[in-house]
Protein backbone atom coordinates (compact mmCIF):
# COMPACT_ATOMS: atom_id res chain seq x y z
CA UNK A 1 0.00 0.00 0.00
CA UNK A 2 1.00 3.32 -1.03
CA UNK A 3 2.21 5.72 1.92
CA UNK A 4 0.43 9.34 2.01
CA UNK A 5 3.23 12.30 2.87
CA UNK A 6 3.42 15.77 2.70
CA UNK A 7 4.80 17.50 -0.16
CA UNK A 8 8.35 19.24 0.12
CA UNK A 9 7.97 22.99 0.37
CA UNK A 10 11.04 25.79 0.19
CA UNK A 11 10.12 26.99 3.81
CA UNK A 12 10.33 24.13 5.42
CA UNK A 13 8.54 21.38 6.71
CA UNK A 14 7.73 20.28 10.08
CA UNK A 15 9.38 17.19 9.62
CA UNK A 16 12.57 19.10 9.61
CA UNK A 17 11.71 21.93 12.21
CA UNK A 18 10.37 20.11 14.97
CA UNK A 19 12.83 17.69 15.98
CA UNK A 20 15.54 20.72 15.75
CA UNK A 21 13.28 22.44 17.99
CA UNK A 22 13.91 19.43 21.13
CA UNK A 23 17.23 20.21 20.96
CA UNK A 24 16.55 23.92 21.81
CA UNK A 25 14.24 22.86 24.59
CA UNK A 26 16.84 20.61 26.03
CA UNK A 27 18.56 23.26 25.52
CA UNK A 28 16.21 25.24 27.59
CA UNK A 29 16.20 23.56 30.35
CA UNK A 30 19.50 23.00 31.35
CA UNK A 31 20.01 26.53 32.71
CA UNK A 32 16.65 26.97 35.08
CA UNK A 33 17.87 23.98 36.61
CA UNK A 34 21.09 25.85 37.22
CA UNK A 35 19.74 28.90 38.57
CA UNK A 36 17.05 27.94 40.94
CA UNK A 37 19.85 26.81 43.75
CA UNK A 38 20.58 30.29 43.82
CA UNK A 39 17.47 32.42 43.80
CA UNK A 40 15.23 30.33 46.30
CA UNK A 41 12.39 32.75 45.67
CA UNK A 42 12.62 32.02 41.95
CA UNK A 43 13.12 28.34 42.25
CA UNK A 44 9.80 27.17 42.05
CA UNK A 45 9.23 29.10 38.27
CA UNK A 46 12.53 28.53 37.21
CA UNK A 47 12.00 24.64 37.99
CA UNK A 48 8.19 24.81 36.43
CA UNK A 49 10.01 26.30 32.97
CA UNK A 50 12.47 23.70 33.13
CA UNK A 51 9.98 20.88 33.42
CA UNK A 52 7.65 22.07 30.73
CA UNK A 53 11.18 22.48 28.85
CA UNK A 54 11.54 18.82 29.48
CA UNK A 55 7.88 18.12 28.55
CA UNK A 56 7.86 19.77 25.12
CA UNK A 57 11.41 17.97 24.33
CA UNK A 58 9.99 14.48 24.85
CA UNK A 59 7.28 15.66 22.55
CA UNK A 60 9.81 16.31 20.23
CA UNK A 61 11.58 12.65 20.68
CA UNK A 62 7.79 10.98 20.37
CA UNK A 63 7.14 13.14 16.94
CA UNK A 64 10.63 12.45 15.53
CA UNK A 65 10.09 8.32 16.54
CA UNK A 66 6.96 8.31 14.61
CA UNK A 67 7.90 10.20 12.14
CA UNK A 68 11.03 7.74 11.50
CA UNK A 69 9.84 4.01 12.81
CA UNK A 70 11.28 2.25 9.51
CA UNK A 71 14.53 4.04 10.55
CA UNK A 72 14.10 3.57 14.36
CA UNK A 73 13.04 -0.41 13.81
CA UNK A 74 16.22 -0.73 10.96
CA UNK A 75 18.77 0.84 14.13
CA UNK A 76 17.14 -1.52 16.54
CA UNK A 77 17.66 -4.74 14.40
CA UNK A 78 21.51 -3.62 13.27
CA UNK A 79 22.54 -2.53 16.66
CA UNK A 80 20.76 -6.11 18.76
CA UNK A 81 22.03 -8.48 16.27
CA UNK A 82 18.87 -9.47 14.59
CA UNK A 83 19.81 -11.10 11.52
CA UNK A 84 17.69 -11.34 8.00
CA UNK A 85 18.76 -14.90 6.69
CA UNK A 86 19.00 -15.82 3.03
CA UNK A 87 19.64 -12.08 2.22
CA UNK A 88 22.55 -11.38 -0.50
CA UNK A 89 22.30 -7.84 0.28
CA UNK A 90 21.35 -5.72 3.32
CA UNK A 91 19.41 -2.80 2.25
CA UNK A 92 17.78 -1.91 5.34
CA UNK A 93 19.52 0.87 6.86
CA UNK A 94 18.76 3.23 3.41
CA UNK A 95 15.20 1.99 3.04
CA UNK A 96 13.87 4.24 5.26
CA UNK A 97 12.96 8.05 4.73
CA UNK A 98 15.50 9.23 3.20
CA UNK A 99 14.81 6.85 0.55
CA UNK A 100 11.21 8.21 0.14
CA UNK A 101 12.94 11.46 0.09
CA UNK A 102 14.90 10.15 -2.96
CA UNK A 103 11.82 8.89 -4.64
CA UNK A 104 10.32 12.43 -4.21
CA UNK A 105 13.44 14.08 -5.51
CA UNK A 106 13.03 11.68 -8.74
CA UNK A 107 9.29 12.13 -9.40
CA UNK A 108 8.23 8.81 -8.05
CA UNK A 109 5.63 10.10 -6.76
CA UNK A 110 1.55 10.42 -7.80
CA UNK A 111 -0.49 13.65 -6.13
CA UNK A 112 -3.23 13.03 -3.78
CA UNK A 113 -6.35 13.78 -5.59
CA UNK A 114 -8.05 15.01 -2.28
CA UNK A 115 -5.16 17.08 -0.98
CA UNK A 116 -3.01 19.10 -3.06
CA UNK A 117 0.25 19.66 0.13
CA UNK A 118 0.09 15.57 -0.10
CA UNK A 119 1.78 12.97 -2.35
CA UNK A 120 1.46 9.30 -2.73
CA UNK A 121 5.08 7.30 -2.05
CA UNK A 122 4.99 3.83 -3.49
CA UNK A 123 6.23 0.92 -0.91
CA UNK A 124 9.08 -0.37 -1.03
CA UNK A 125 10.52 -3.55 0.29
CA UNK A 126 13.58 -5.94 0.43
CA UNK A 127 12.56 -9.49 -0.47
CA UNK A 128 14.47 -12.46 0.74
CA UNK A 129 16.65 -13.11 -2.56
CA UNK A 130 18.32 -9.56 -2.85
CA UNK A 131 15.44 -8.07 -4.91
CA UNK A 132 13.73 -4.52 -4.28
CA UNK A 133 10.26 -4.86 -4.50
CA UNK A 134 8.89 -0.98 -5.79
CA UNK A 135 5.04 -0.83 -5.84
CA UNK A 136 3.98 0.05 -9.12
CA UNK A 137 1.05 2.69 -8.43
CA UNK A 138 -0.57 4.48 -10.71
CA UNK A 139 1.49 5.31 -13.68
CA UNK A 140 4.47 4.88 -12.32
CA UNK A 141 5.60 1.68 -14.16
CA UNK A 142 7.31 3.22 -17.11
CA UNK A 143 9.42 5.68 -15.01
CA UNK A 144 10.48 2.90 -12.49
CA UNK A 145 11.88 0.61 -15.22
CA UNK A 146 13.39 3.45 -17.11
CA UNK A 147 17.50 4.14 -17.21
CA UNK A 148 17.11 7.90 -15.50
CA UNK A 149 16.06 5.96 -12.84
CA UNK A 150 17.92 2.94 -12.40
CA UNK A 151 21.02 5.41 -12.55
CA UNK A 152 19.62 7.17 -9.93
CA UNK A 153 18.70 4.08 -7.72
CA UNK A 154 22.19 3.41 -8.18
CA UNK A 155 23.98 6.23 -7.54
CA UNK A 156 21.94 6.78 -4.58
CA UNK A 157 22.43 3.07 -3.23
CA UNK A 158 26.65 4.12 -4.13
CA UNK A 159 26.11 6.94 -2.30
CA UNK A 160 24.60 5.08 0.86
CA UNK A 161 27.57 2.90 1.07
CA UNK A 162 26.92 0.27 -0.83
CA UNK A 163 28.64 -0.94 -4.14
CA UNK A 164 25.64 -2.20 -5.46
CA UNK A 165 25.07 -2.44 -9.79
CA UNK A 166 21.46 -2.75 -10.98
CA UNK A 167 21.41 -6.19 -13.20
CA UNK A 168 17.63 -5.85 -14.22
CA UNK A 169 13.83 -4.10 -13.92
CA UNK A 170 11.23 -6.25 -14.27
CA UNK A 171 7.12 -5.60 -13.91
CA UNK A 172 4.95 -8.56 -12.69
CA UNK A 173 1.30 -9.03 -12.85
CA UNK A 174 1.60 -8.40 -9.67
CA UNK A 175 1.61 -4.75 -9.40
CA UNK A 176 5.43 -4.21 -8.46
CA UNK A 177 8.55 -3.64 -9.89
CA UNK A 178 11.21 -5.87 -8.78
CA UNK A 179 14.86 -4.48 -9.29
CA UNK A 180 17.74 -7.57 -9.12
CA UNK A 181 20.87 -5.69 -7.37
CA UNK A 182 23.61 -7.41 -7.60
CA UNK A 183 27.41 -6.77 -5.83
CA UNK A 184 29.62 -4.34 -7.62
CA UNK A 185 32.89 -4.96 -9.57
CA UNK A 186 34.89 -3.53 -6.87
CA UNK A 187 33.72 -6.49 -4.65
CA UNK A 188 34.37 -8.56 -7.08
CA UNK A 189 38.25 -8.12 -7.73
CA UNK A 190 40.51 -10.06 -5.83
CA UNK A 191 43.21 -7.93 -3.55
CA UNK A 192 46.82 -9.07 -3.38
Amino acid sequence: MAQRIRKPQQGGNPESIIPKLGWYFLALSIPPRIIAPSLPWFANFCEFVSNFALILTLGCLVYWLLLNKADVKNYINLFFGKKVQNQVIDLRPVLGRKFRNFLVEMGIVIQDPNRLDSVYVPKVEQISDGRLKVEAIGDLRKRLVSESFIWGLESYLNGSGFDIFVQSANYRLDGCVYFTLVRGTRSDRMSF
